[in-house]
This record gives C-alpha cells, sequence and structure tokens, in this order.
C-alpha cells in the first residue's frame, strides 16, 4: 500500500494517496516510510500541519528528498523571505546586474500572497539605464486538481512612462493523465534596447512595446 501511495503521491493524487496511507498505517503505526509520504500527501493538499505532525513523528530518515520535504512544508506554514540576484552578458546587447527580494505568506490554508521588489541595472553599447519592478501575486490551489496564479507588476524607469505587467494562469488535472495549463501574459513583446526602455525621436517618445 505504501508503494502505490507513493507512485500516487509522484503523479499529484494526494486525495487517493492519503486514504491508501491511512490504511497502511493502521497496520504499522510507526512505519518511516509511511509517515514521509503522509507527510507528502498532505503537503500537496496544503494541509501543512498535519504534514508537519507526521514529519516530527518520523526517526532515522534523512537525504535531499526528505530534506526538500521539510523545506516545502515549512514554508507552506509561514511567513518567509527570499534574495536572489542575477546577471546576463550578450556583448553589451541589453546585459544586466539584478537584484530581487520576495516576501511570502500564507492567507488561510489554500491561498498563498507574494510581494516582490526587483531592482535591474541594465548595460548597452549605448547607454546604462535602470529599472525598478514591483510586482505583487496571489497564488490558489482551488482543489486538489485546479490551482490558479495571478499577478500584476509594475516597472518604473528613469526619464520614461512607467510599465504594467501582469499574469493569469489556471492549471486544472482533467483526468490522471491529462492536465490543462491555460495562462495569458502582459510583457515586453522583445528585450531590445526600444521596445525595454524607449528613446526620443524628434522629440517624441518612442517603444516601450508591450503585448
Amino acid at each position: 500500500m505504501r508503494g502505490k501511495a507513493e507512485i500516487l503521491n509522484w503523479s499529484g493524487r494526494y486525495t487517493e494517496a492519503h486514504e491508501l496511507l491511512t490504511r497502511a498505517r493502521e497496520l504499522a503505526p510507526d512505519d518511516p516510510g509511511t509517515l514521509v509520504e503522509l507527510a507528502r500527501a498532505n503537503a500537496g493538499l496544503r494541509r501543512y500541519t498535519e504534514a508537519h505532525d507526521y514529519l516530527a513523528r518520523v526517526q532515522g530518515v534523512g537525504g535531499p528528498e526528505f530534506d526538500a520535504l521539510q523545506r516545502e512544508i515549512n514554508r507552506g506554514l509561514g511567513t518567509y523571505m527570499e534574495l536572489g540576484f542575477g546577471l546576463r552578458r550578450n556583448r553589451r546587447r541589453l546585459d544586466f546586474y539584478r537584484m530581487e527580494a520576495l516576501l511570502s505568506t500564507p492567507l488561510g490554508s489554500a491561498h498563498r500572497m507574494s510581494a516582490r521588489f526587483r531592482p535591474t541595472l541594465f548595460q548597452t553599447g549605448q547607454r546604462d539605464f535602470n529599472s525598478n519592478q514591483y510586482a505583487l501575486s496571489l497564488d490558489s490551489q482551488l482543489a486538489e486538481d485546479a490551482a490558479t496564479h495571478a499577478e500584476i507588476a509594475g516597472e518604473s524607469y528613469p526619464g520614461a512612462p512607467p510599465q504594467m505587467d501582469g499574469t493569469l494562469g489556471v492549471r486544472y488535472r482533467v483526468r490522471r493523465s491529462f492536465l490543462l495549463d491555460l495562462g495569458f501574459e502582459r510583457r515586453a513583446v522583445d528585450e531590445t534596447l526600444v521596445s525595454t526602455r524607449g528613446l526620443v525621436s524628434n522629440g517624441l517618445f518612442l517603444g516601450q512595446v508591450r503585448s
């Protein structure tokens, strides 16, 4: 039963896995493998408190997969912050240095709201410039088979009009082997100096093309 439940967890069928693991635990209450898979199933169902309780009872189990599950549960239980840094080098064709800070907090058991700040220093063969992006996103697990992601973002450039971007996505598992993924995104048409930063030509501001 535990082996079958592991396969169900891998395929995202957490409710079926949870039912099977509950029966397996009646036969072997302290089996560490069963407890780990119960924690995984509950985490998949966003029942992070129950998942934490099951994982706390596990003794003598470790490894990368166990650590990743523990991190997922800890993140699901509370507010966390992430910091990141990235860069790109392409012969000064819109190269950049980019910092990112994200603050995320749960809203009930099925929703998580995140706020992001992302300053970027662009380097080009003509001139360097910078931008600041502010974004707010909401991730919702409406049911085991349905999840949504929504984000709205604004990006400002010195001496240029600010730009608004947005993303809306829906994921729905129609059947075990069929996942429907629908999405909408508004962003720069192409990462070029004109479409990203814009330029002034004969007194007119051109560019910053979004779609």
